[in-house]
């Protein structure tokens, strides 16, 4: 195996279970990596503060690692506490992409630095319902003033608003993330038309089957893992990253070994090295595990 010094994550789909669940073995296996002096990157598509519970679980504040969040672009050093955020949607760019999925029957959320805007169908019911839900726990929270959990793991910092998403003028703010998504055979009827109209304005990565992040152009994993390779001056051959979606291909071509999941899209098994077994089934504590142990 090549002489490996960083390890990346990814973490749905890859690093957590479907549940939802970092297991007993992944988490060890990583920790070991980190007392002997692997150092570890989480790279998602939640934003840093969504990460930061996971990443303290793993005790990456104690042994420094990063935090790579929203597909690259935020960047979070544990050692110094530098914060890094930068590039945004244009807002007609924004607003365009909302009417698209409107008119479309597509749910849409919003990530801004004052939380979330939600536009759902009403084709997605179940949705609505869980929309007014973490409406209604972030009113109870508002005066709490550490993050709290939301939904399966997601954290929620407690400055963040979430709010229905009804008109474009509400758009005309800093946007740093769409997501749009439906139920998968919709979905996948609107797919093209989404991809022939925006592509060449966004960056439009596929996460599931039924879910598209939606980031400035240039924007990506790998950027981010460029920036922790300058600041620790580490060259990118010396990292191994894992993941299982489309927005992870960038990040594993990037790398000098990639590993796909069991799980993953097949176009991401074909940008990979090599393929491990499945986020079910710790195909990460297996690869680390032999890597650290050879």
């Amino acid at each position: 195996m090549k002489h490996i010094r960083v390890i990346v994550s990814d973490i749905d789909g890859t690093l957590l279970n479907d549940e939802k669940e970092l297991t007993d073995v992944t988490r060890d296996t990583l920790i070991e990596a980190q007392e002997k002096g692997y150092k570890l990157i989480l790279a998602s598509g939640r934003n840093v503060a969504m990460v930061m519970p996971l990443a303290k679980q793993l005790r990456m504040d104690e042994f420094e690692g990063m935090i790579i969040g929203s597909n690259g672009q935020q960047r979070y050093d544990f050692k110094d506490e530098e914060f890094v955020e930068d590039g945004v949607l244009d807002s007609e760019l924004a607003k365009e992409i909302f009417m698209f999925s409107k008119r479309n029957h597509l749910q849409v959320l919003v990530e801004h630095k004052g939380g979330f805007l939600i536009h759902t169908p009403w084709i997605l019911l179940p949705v609505k319902i869980i929309l007014l839900y973490l409406k209604t726990r972030q009113l109870l929270k508002r005066k709490q003033t550490e993050p709290y959990q939301i939904l399966s793991g997601f954290m929620m910092e407690p400055s963040m608003k979430v709010k229905s998403l009804r008109y474009p003028k509400q758009l005309d703010i800093e946007v740093t993330k769409m997501g749009i998504s439906q139920y998968k055979l919709i979905f996948q009827s609107k797919e093209k038309r989404l991809n022939d109209l925006f592509k060449s304005k966004a960056n439009l990565s596929k996460v599931t089957s039924f879910w598209y992040d939606v980031m400035p152009l240039g924007m990506s994993k790998a950027v981010g893992l460029e920036w922790a390779s300058k600041k620790w001056d580490i060259p990118l051959s010396d990292f191994i990253a894992f993941g299982d979606a489309n927005n992870d291909i960038e990040m594993i071509n990037a790398v000098g070994l990639g590993y796909a999941m069991a799980n993953a899209m097949d176009e991401v098994k074909e940008a990979a090295d090599y393929i491990c077994a499945s986020n079910n089934d710790n195909g990460i504590a297996s690869v680390i595990s032999a890597l650290i142990n050879h």
